[in-house]
């Protein structure tokens, strides 16, 4: 479901999660400012989740982790809160693309998600994450953006203003 760029506000609908065939939903450029909805992949069947450019504030709900299927989450441009969840890297098996640059995040990069195979994209610049990215992880990701004096980072291919 495409609904990007329209100017929605508000809350986004916790009905999605209703929805059974929903592959992609795409809320990009609007002007939701809610938390993310509980249990949003209940439906087992969502893809890709394009939630960035809103002003979404609060926490990664733990109910993403049943998004098992899900291949890019891109929550960039936010005020999304608290830590980049363990789940990322060992319940989210096929995830390829992490978009989570600019939102207040903060700790450090959970390892799972540094051994998680078929991440390839990662931006996490403009957070206050802290850590380091390891050598294996470094040789497998094609895209890979951080705040690079918080961060230690051989192979970033963006070292913070990366917009």
């Amino acid at each position: 479901m495409d609904a990007w760029d329209n100017h929605f506000s508000g809350i986004i609908s916790p009905d999605f999660r209703l929805m059974k065939k929903l592959v992609s939903l795409d809320l990009h450029n609007n002007h939701f400012d809610s938390m993310i909805p509980e249990n949003l992949c209940e439906s087992g069947s969502l893809l890709s989740l394009d939630l960035s450019n809103n002003n979404i504030t609060g926490p990664i709900p733990m109910s993403f982790m049943n998004c098992n299927k899900i291949r890019k989450v891109a929550l960039s441009h936010n005020k999304i809160t608290g830590t980049v969840p363990a789940f990322f890297g060992t319940k989210m098996n096929q995830l390829g693309k992490l978009y989570l640059d600019n939102n207040d995040l903060t700790g450090t990069i959970p390892y799972v998600l540094q051994s998680a195979k078929n991440i390839v994209e990662v931006k996490l610049h403009k957070n206050k994450i802290g850590g380091k990215f390891s050598e294996i992880f470094c040789n497998k990701k094609q895209i890979l953006s951080a705040d690079c004096t918080a961060v230690g980072c051989s192979c970033c291919t963006c070292c913070g203003a990366c917009d």
